[in-house]
C-alpha cells in the first residue's frame, strides 16, 4: 500500500553448516503501516533476529525483496547505504552494543548529527542539551562514560539518538530483555511516550507476549521461520488460532499481568 513504510515480500535465509541447510527465514511477507508499531513474537531460535538482522541490512537475505519508503533494497558493501541508515535505526538488546566504551556520552548523541549534517558546529551545543534534556539526563552526563550509566539511562540515550534523526523506522530487537523488571518498565513507559510525541513506525521483536501486547498494534507470530498467524495485540488471546500461537499463550499470560 502507498502508506506502508516497509514491504517484505517472500524473504528468505539460509545457512550451510557442512552437508546440512538451515532455513532461517522461510518465505516471509509483511508489510509495515506507516506510524504503527508492530510486533513479532516468537521462541528462542524460530528465526525473529535473523529476519530483524536483514531488515537492518546487517546480514544479507538469500532471497527476496525488502522495499523501504518505495524503494527496493540492494545490499552492498556496507549493508543498506548511509542514506538507508539515517531513515532505519536499530535499538539493540543490550543497550552497551551501540557504544564505543571509549566514546562520551556526548560524543555518542552527536556523532549522527555530524555524520548525516543535521546540525552546523554551531548548534550542536543547543542540540546536545536539547537530547540530554530529553533523555532526563543532565548535562554532566555528556562527559560521562557508558559504564558510568544504566542500562536505563542508555536506553534513553539510544531512542533519543535514534529518533533526533528522525527515521522512518525504528527496528528494536528485544530493547529490554538485559534490563532489571523495574528498568523495563521504565523503558518501555519511555517509548509510549516517545511514540505518542513522534509518531514513528517501528517493528519490536520479542519474546514476551505481555510486553507485544502492551508496545504494539498488530502482532505477527514466526515458528521455524515462517510467520504463522498475524493477530490485532489487544486481541491475541480471542483470536489465536494457531497451536503455537496457542502454547505461547498457555506459557506465559497466564501467569503474568501485562507489564
Amino acid at each position: 500500500m502507498a502508506d506502508d513504510v516497509l514491504e517484505v515480500r517472500d524473504l528468505r535465509k539460509t545457512y550451510r553448516e557442512g552437508a546440512r541447510v538451515i532455513e532461517a527465514v522461510r518465505g516471509v511477507s509483511f508489510s509495515l503501516a506507516k506510524g504503527e508499531i508492530t510486533g513479532i513474537v516468537g521462541a528462542s531460535g524460530c528465526g525473529k533476529s535473523t529476519l530483524l538482522q536483514i531488515l537492518a541490512g546487517l546480514e544479507p537475505p538469500s532471497a527476496g525483496t525488502i522495499s523501504f519508503a518505495g524503494t527496493v533494497l540492494t545490499p552492498g558493501a556496507d549493508g543498506w547505504g548511509n542514506s538507508v541508515y539515517r531513515q532505519m535505526q536499530l535499538i539493540f538488546q543490550n543497550p552497551l552494543e551501540a557504544f564505543s566504551p571509549r566514546m562520551t556520552i556526548g560524543e555518542f548523541l552527536l556523532a549522527p548529527l555530524r555524520a548525516f549534517g543535521i546540525v552546523e558546529p554551531k548548534g550542536e551545543a543547543a542540540a546536545l542539551s536539547d537530547m540530554l534534556a530529553r533523555a532526563r539526563l543532565e548535562t554532566a552526563a555528556a562527559e560521562r562514560l557508558p559504564h558510568q550509566l544504566s542500562g536505563g539511562q542508555l536506553q534513553r540515550v539510544v531512542l533519543i539518538r535514534a529518533l533526533f534523526v528522525r527515521p522512518e523506522l525504528l527496528l528494536f530487537d528485544e530493547p529490554t530483555s538485559a534490563l532489571d523488571v523495574v528498568t523495563q518498565e521504565s523503558v518501555l513507559s519511555f517509548i509510549e511516550e516517545l511514540h505518542r510525541a513522534q509518531p514513528f513506525t517501528g517493528l519490536f521483536v520479542t519474546h514476551d507476549l505481555a510486553v507485544v501486547r502492551r508496545m504494539t498494534t498488530t502482532v505477527f507470530v514466526m515458528e521455524r521461520g515462517e510467520i504463522v498467524e498475524r493477530l490485532p495485540a489487544s486481541r491475541l488471546r480471542d483470536e489465536a488460532r494457531h497451536p503455537f500461537t496457542k502454547r505461547l499463550l498457555a506459557a506465559q499470560l497466564p501467569h503474568r499481568s501485562v507489564i
